[in-house]
């Protein structure tokens, strides 16, 4: 394999790892809406749906994050 096809290989393997973050970011997101719909407590929902958002954000970020990785890697 030649350094190039490494490199993008490389780069691939990092926007996959990101990428699998991000979905086990987003199955947490869900978790938090799911109990956000049924809280035990008064003021869970609230919490819950603040850190649903959250998490979900730090997922898009990651996905971002990927996507940006495998685009300079396959500019070069």
């Amino acid at each position: 394999m030649d350094e190039k096809k490494t490199k993008l290989a490389q780069a691939r393997l990092e926007a996959a790892k990101l990428r699998t973050r991000a979905a086990h970011q987003e199955s947490q997101a869900q978790a938090y809406r799911r109990q956000a719909a049924k809280p035990i407590y008064d003021g869970q929902a609230e919490i819950c749906l603040g850190k649903a958002a959250e998490v979900a954000a730090l997922a898009a970020e990651n996905r971002a994050k990927a996507d940006l990785i495998e685009a300079e890697a396959e500019a070069k």
